[in-house]
């Protein structure tokens, strides 16, 4: 049989025959080597005819007639749908497992794969190029990095730089450092010992909003007070006229006047809990200079004030945070409150205290106590639009107190609340709940109290007279819940004298929320019906008895709690106006809820 060739069209430009020997064997073995060079070859030209054609038909679909400045739209669009993973936790997901593959942090770079024109579309917009994470394991390689850095040509970059202790790194970081000039944003996490790249950052940042400085080291374990780091020079070196947020983390900052921008609304300085801290003098010089601020966050700042605690200024001179929206300061109690009666705020920022508690700081007429108080009258006094008073509301649990409103306008609300460390942590919720105005209060939550002591529960509660609502969640006991519907029981103060009313801890409850309350173990319903019925017979006695005092509770409402059926309600239907339950099942593999605070 003769050889055959096969071709395309006689106009294609991209002809190619086919030549099929018929008798393999006439081949010697010499020329072996030469047919299969001639074989490939017309493979290799077909297979860019093939794509020449594929490229050819690919033109004929109604996108790829698409203007490049149009599709270059969709791109952009796209690239801020799609917006990479947090590259924290890559990062730290890479060192737990050890799984140092290759992450997609660019979801969108596939638009570059799909053919010739979009990549060429894609590569000629330099938006696309201008998020850069460098130096995360688990993310990419260097190279990657690099050619981002290339493609982005003059466009503003956000970079992502983790300094890490690699060869293969170090061109890159160094060249990103370079490229802070022309970066809008810029988080860098540092480590210890790998603080070198600082050195190669420009003088003058004229582009740069957003300013994110990291200690990847973990602290040392020891005993407080623990000294963080100081930052490597950066504010001082690189100006930043147009920088308005600013976040360090696990870095001692100077504070020194003049030395942060007048332009910062978002300031965030954030070290270890116990950490030793700054003078609050000095921190006071630079945050007042800073009037713009919307969002403080000063955690393991500030050191102890000396004895004796100075005077704070009086009201005239204090300085005004008027676009304050969030105040979240962790310290020692009597620094913070130091710190706080600095300035004014607007009745609408949200202030998030975390004490150091101290014994004897929380007393009747303390400093503390008078500011903490000042500031719950104004968020609850202050006057609002709407033609409806909004209901004040506690949470308690055991850890702190959050007050708040439900305004129709911007919600009001202060937190506080006591660190882990603090060992008198009881003591100063006990005092505080006594000593702070609570007449306000119409709504309270609880998730859990800080003592079970009922002495310390009716110093705590003693002040809310005014609550028509109460919350029990998840967290507080069986017992306490029951407890606190039942009568107090104080003890007459002479002998023979006549029965007066009772006195209830919330004389003016109209509603009882249990919110993901278990009314009984999984395991109880093996025992006898007087065993199951244990916290619905002594919650059935406390309705019964507010009752029949003139306290009775108007609305029950059941939701989330586990293990509750139909006997259940009809025997607490008795002794209320109305219950309300969703029938709710717990779902064994549904996590737990969090906390209010």
């Amino acid at each position: 049989m003769g050889s055959r060739s096969f071709k395309l069209q006689p106009e294609d430009h991209h002809d190619v025959p086919i030549q099929v020997e018929s008798d393999l064997l006439s081949l010697g073995s010499a020329n072996i080597d030469e047919y299969r060079e001639r074989l490939q070859d017309q493979v290799d030209r077909y297979i860019h005819a093939i794509a020449d054609l594929r490229f050819r038909m690919n033109n004929l679909i109604a996108i790829a007639r698409l203007p490049p400045e149009i599709l270059a739209s969709i791109f952009s669009w796209l690239f801020h749908l799609t917006k990479p993973a947090d590259p924290d936790s890559l990062h730290y997901s890479a060192l737990r497992s050890g799984n140092m593959r290759v992450i997609p942090v660019y979801p969108w770079i596939h638009i570059t794969h799909v053919c010739h024109y979009w990549r060429e579309v894609a590569l000629n917009t330099p938006s696309l190029w201008t998020n850069l994470f460098i130096g995360y394991l688990g993310c990419h390689n260097p190279e990657v990095s690099q050619a981002f850095i290339l493609r982005s040509k003059q466009a503003l970059l956000h970079l992502h730089v983790t300094a890490v202790a690699n060869p293969r790194w170090s061109a890159v970081i160094t060249s990103a450092m370079h490229e802070i000039v022309r970066a809008e944003s810029l988080d860098l996490m540092l480590f210890k010992n790998q603080t070198d790249f600082i050195r190669h950052i420009p003088s003058c940042a004229p582009h740069l909003r957003t300013l994110v400085v990291k200690n990847g080291s973990p602290a040392k374990v020891m005993l407080p007070p623990f000294s963080p780091p100081p930052l490597p020079v950066f504010l001082k070196d690189c100006a930043t006229p147009v920088l308005t947020q600013l976040q360090v983390n696990g870095f001692g900052i100077e504070w020194v006047k003049g030395m942060l921008p007048k332009t910062l609304t978002d300031l965030r300085i954030k070290n270890v809990v116990l950490a030793s801290g700054s003078p609050c003098s000095d921190v006071l010089e630079v945050v007042t200079c800073l009037p713009l601020l919307q969002h403080l966050e000063l955690h393991g700042v500030f050191e102890d004030l000396p004895d004796p605690t100075p005077s704070s200024p009086d009201l005239s001179s204090r300085t005004p945070l008027p676009h304050l929206q969030m105040l979240d300061i962790w310290g020692p109690i009597k620094t913070c409150i130091y710190f706080l009666n600095h300035f004014i705020l607007p009745v609408s920022a949200a202030v998030l205290l975390k004490f150091y508690a101290s014994v004897g700081v929380v007393t009747a007429n303390s400093p503390v106590v008078s500011t903490l108080s000042s500031r719950i009258n104004d968020i609850f006094g202050a006057s609002s639009s709407s033609a409806e008073k909004p209901s004040a509301r506690l949470v308690i649990n055991d850890r702190g107190l959050w007050f708040s409103t439900n305004s129709s306008e911007k919600p009001r609300r202060i937190r506080i609340a006591f660190t882990a460390y603090a060992l008198e942590t009881c003591v100063a919720m006990t005092d505080l709940c006594s000593f702070l105005p609570m007449h306000h209060i119409s709504r309270l939550a609880v998730s859990s109290f800080p003592t079970d002591d009922r002495r310390e529960l009716r110093r705590i509660l003693s002040n809310l007279q005014t609550v028509e609502t109460v919350r029990f969640r998840n967290g507080c006991s069986l017992n306490v819940i029951s407890d606190l519907l039942t009568c107090r029981d104080d003890p007459p103060t002479n002998a023979g004298t006549p029965s007066v009313k009772p006195v209830y801890y919330f004389p003016k409850l109209k509603t009882v929320e249990l919110d993901n309350v278990s009314f009984r173990h999984e395991s109880d319903s093996d025992y006898d019906d007087s065993w199951r019925f244990v916290f619905v017979k002594s919650l059935f006695r406390s309705l019964r008895q507010r009752k029949k005092d003139g306290y009775v509770v108007q609305h029950l409402r059941i939701k989330k709690c586990a293990n509750v059926d139909k006997d259940d309600v009809e025997m607490l239907e008795e002794e209320v106006i109305k219950v309300t339950w969703d029938h709710w099942v717990r779902d064994e593999d549904a996590s737990s809820e969090g906390e209010y605070l």
